[in-house]
């Protein structure tokens, strides 16, 4: 009698936050919840030798977070709230937000090609010329995803680009890219007069309070060691640091908790972070295996069966290259689901939400296991919150 008590008064909670609309009769409780992550995460941190790893997540609105293992063997500490781990391309849903923060203020526009921002655009590259910066951050530019390994700095890297030609006609093809979103990261520097770290900190981390979250490549105290696949420290893929707004954050539970919410469009985030998270979540280009955001995949959450797959029977995890359609910005239909994953030496990283049920969660990892298995077993956790 009394947990149902307390359901209820939770469920009523939600109304006066208004986060009731979605929320459903059979919501898990918190120790439920925190049973679901423990019986699904668990195993494959197991099974993988996984030292540490953070989970936080919103349960329609309702904030929990678990902590498991150490951020280091060697040191024998535990993960907790203000662990730090590298966070991969899930940086990249930090750039968009920053890119969609400047269209909203007018600053730019997404069909702006890109040259028209870059200090130093390859001169005379008609295939450049027609990248537009939705392009970009959409992976339909046709860039490749790494740079070259002789390539040190952007210089290099944007002197490369004068003899670029893309495989298929620009924008009629999804190819994930991470020089793209590096691409975009100078962008965002050149017309802000700011470094990317700056002006991250400055419109994204300040406001949401995110005081712990930094760029990889400096000295870090509380910081998780990284492990490869055969259990040996790794150090941070310094490939990452030329194009650090592909994929160079690191971040700990505590804040990307806070990260979730915003993103989640919860009370309190500020307004002109709201608009453009929810500039971010609308779907720019279609493929044959789901919707392409400013970062963000896009499925829809009515086809996500409980193993984690998109229709158990095609068995659809991530995108991956095909032909693309752009869609400009549309309002997604039915229950989008949003999803980032992340990868580098040592780390594997994992973003998913419906923001139409006030519920996602993140997952974090220092160590290198299947993308597969981090991607399902969220996704697990995600069904059973909503289901």
């Amino acid at each position: 009698m009394l947990e149902k008590y307390i359901r209820k008064l939770l469920l009523a909670c939600l109304i006066l936050l208004g986060a009731s609309g979605y929320a459903n009769a059979q919501m898990l409780s918190p120790d439920e919840t925190a049973q679901l992550v423990s019986t699904t995460i668990k195993p494959i941190l197991e099974r993988n030798h996984v030292a540490g790893a953070t989970v936080v997540l919103y349960n329609h609105g309702v904030p929990q977070a678990f902590y498991f293992g150490l951020a280091s063997r060697n040191q024998q500490n535990h993960v907790n709230a203000s662990t730090l781990f590298e966070i991969g391309s899930v940086t990249k849903i930090f750039t968009s937000v920053l890119l969609a923060y400047e269209v909203e203020l007018g600053q730019l526009d997404l069909s702006d090609p890109a040259v028209m921002y870059l200090n130093d655009a390859p001169i005379s590259n008609p295939f450049f010329d027609q990248i537009t910066l939705a392009g970009l951050a959409a992976h339909v530019s046709g860039l490749a995803q790494m740079p070259a390994s002789t390539i040190r700095n952007r210089h290099q890297l944007m002197q490369s680009l004068k003899t670029w030609r893309p495989a298929y006609k620009v924008n009629s093809w999804w190819r994930y890219s991470n020089i793209g979103f590096g691409i975009l990261g100078y962008v965002l520097e050149d017309i802000t007069h700011q470094s990317y770290q700056a002006f991250l900190k400055q419109q994204l981390l300040n406001p949401l309070n995110m005081n712990d979250t930094s760029l990889t490549g400096s000295p870090c105290l509380s910081c998780a060691q990284g492990y490869s696949w055969n259990g040996a420290p790794v150090t941070t893929t310094k490939t990452l640091l030329i194009i650090p707004a592909a994929g160079s954050i690191r971040s700990s539970g505590r804040d990307m908790l806070k990260f979730l919410g915003a993103a989640l469009s919860l009370p309190g985030t500020p307004p002109e972070l709201a608009r453009a998270f929810q500039l971010t979540e609308r779907p720019y280009y279609q493929t044959q295996y789901g919707n392409q955001g400013l970062g963000w995949e896009i499925h829809d959450f009515n086809q996500l069966g409980s193993d984690g797959y998109i229709n158990t029977g095609t068995k659809i995890l991530t995108l991956h290259s095909s032909s693309a359609y752009s869609l400009s910005g549309l309002d997604p239909q039915g229950l989008p689901m949003f999803d980032k994953t992340g990868s580098v030496a040592g780390f594997r990283a994992y973003m998913v939400l419906v923001p139409k049920q006030q519920t996602g969660l993140v997952i974090l990892v220092n160590a290198a296991m299947p993308r597969t298995q981090v991607v399902l077993a969220a996704r697990k956790v995600l069904y059973q919150l909503i289901n």
